[in-house]
């Protein structure tokens, strides 16, 4: 055949454009699979991007609750050694009335009277301190037994964990000053005599 004819012309003219009409279409199928694997690399990246917030979300949940749990193990060791100290100044207070009573009739001084006015005050206080504990112990105790979801449920229903940590903070100060108050009250009776 020759090359200059025109039927070898019309036959390379239909090739040429058919191999172009490929290159046309192998390039969109290339584009589209392009396009398809850059949505495919974000969906990917949104992906991790939200296990890694929900990872970092578990670890500070995690985190908060062994801090509450520490919190709580601080004000429960306060509360027990504030109640073996009421409960020998409680004793030492029995002493005093039982002295006072083998004395005869005798009133109980302006002291002694101080000092069960004291008494009496500080055991209402402990008591108040033992209800806010116990409320706060049930309240950590149903953290540790339940998964991260019930946690923070309750946790916003109590109003989040910074208003438990805030209650927990206050008990722990009150436990303190009801510390030193008994600490002041055994010293003093332990030094009183009665005659």
């Amino acid at each position: 055949m020759d090359e200059n004819s025109v039927e070898s012309l019309t036959v390379l003219q239909k090739v040429n454009e058919h191999v172009s009409l490929s290159l046309v279409e192998l390039y969109k199928v290339i584009g589209s699979l392009n396009k398809r694997a850059m949505s495919l690399k974000l969906e990917y990246m949104n992906q991790i991007t939200t296990l890694n917030t929900v990872l970092l979300m578990k670890e500070k949940q995690a985190d908060a609750m062994t801090n509450t749990k520490k919190r709580l193990h601080d004000v429960k060791a306060k509360q027990k050694k504030i109640n073996k100290m009421v409960k020998k100044l409680s004793g030492n207070m029995q002493v005093v009335m039982n002295s006072q009573n083998r004395t005869g009739d005798v009133e109980l001084s302006k002291k002694e009277a101080l000092y069960s006015d004291e008494l009496n005050k500080l055991l209402e206080k402990a008591n108040q301190l033992q209800r806010e504990f116990n409320g706060s112990k049930t309240t950590i105790d149903n953290y540790k037994n339940a998964g991260l979801e019930l946690v923070k449920s309750e946790l916003q229903q109590a109003g989040g964990s910074n208003e438990n940590s805030k209650i927990l903070k206050i008990i722990k100060k009150k436990l303190e000053v009801s510390e030193l108050m008994v600490r002041d009250l055994t010293r003093e009776l332990s030094a009183t005599k009665i005659e």
